[in-house]
């Protein structure tokens, strides 16, 4: 396992940090889906394996299919999470598998704005640009699309802080099919179709799913047959991360 305390983010220019490496993956994918294939943990009435191969035939159409699963908020992302993209489909495809992106669209947001990179005289800085429609403390799933209108100001805006760094990055493929998808269902669809017309160009392609829309059944069931159990657990989980991190407090 790996000792998330002791890892430190490359500090110089062009440096990267990738850990574990790509053979290990493969080989930790192998081992991962070994193990989950006999697991007798026993969760509201069946064991994990069942539940593992329902939900698995469920959302990918397949119970033993290799899957290799990343998730995220339906927002900017910075190129190190936006990363795990690329890693996830390569290593799916080496695997004969599939990769899933869970967009976790039942969180609160958690910012406003867009952080957009500017150029003074050869110094670089940060400008914040509102994103129409976003308000602090609401769920992702309650947002609405964004009209073209909306669309195209926003687009504008950033446009004028990039100048002509804007025309040559993939931004203008974002909020062209971010304008388009103005008839998606919710705001969230309409950033993930956005999303993905981007990944597109740089020719990945996997599959996603909404956090909201998976079934969360079984676990919900664990929780209210054995109340004390759930408690004691998640409290002593949390007891053993906060001393780790001396965290004091009581929020």
């Amino acid at each position: 396992m790996l000792d998330y305390d002791r890892l430190k983010a490359p500090q110089g220019d062009g440096e990267v940090l990738v850990l574990p490496t790509a053979r290990e993956c493969a080989r930790l994918l192998k081992e991962n889906s070994a193990t989950l294939r006999v697991a007798e943990t026993p969760i509201a009435g069946r064991t994990l394996l069942y539940w593992r191969r329902a939900t698995r035939a469920t959302l990918l159409g397949d119970p033993d299919r290799p899957a290799v699963v990343l998730g995220h908020q339906p927002e900017f992302i910075h190129p190190g999470v936006w990363a795990k993209h690329v890693v996830a489909q390569r290593l799916a495809q080496a695997a004969g598998g599939i990769a899933v992106n869970l967009t976790v669209d039942n969180d609160t947001l958690r910012a406003t704005t867009l952080r957009v990179p500017t150029v003074h005289e050869e110094r670089v800085g940060l400008k914040n640009v509102p994103f129409p429609n976003l308000s602090a403390r609401r769920v992702y799933e309650e947002l609405a699309p964004l009209s073209p209108p909306q669309c195209a100001a926003i687009s504008a805006e950033v446009r004028r802080t990039m100048e002509d760094r804007f025309d040559a990055s993939l931004l203008p493929v974002f909020f062209d099919a971010l304008a388009d998808a103005h008839t998606a269902r919710d705001g969230v669809s309409q950033l993930v179709i956005a999303r993905r017309a981007v990944e597109r160009e740089l020719g990945i392609e996997i599959e996603e799913r909404r956090v909201s829309e998976i079934d969360w059944t079984p676990l919900f069931i664990e929780m209210l047959q054995d109340p004390a159990r759930f408690v004691a657990c998640y409290n002593a989980a949390l007891a053993a991360y906060r001393a780790k991190r001396r965290i004091r407090g009581t929020e």
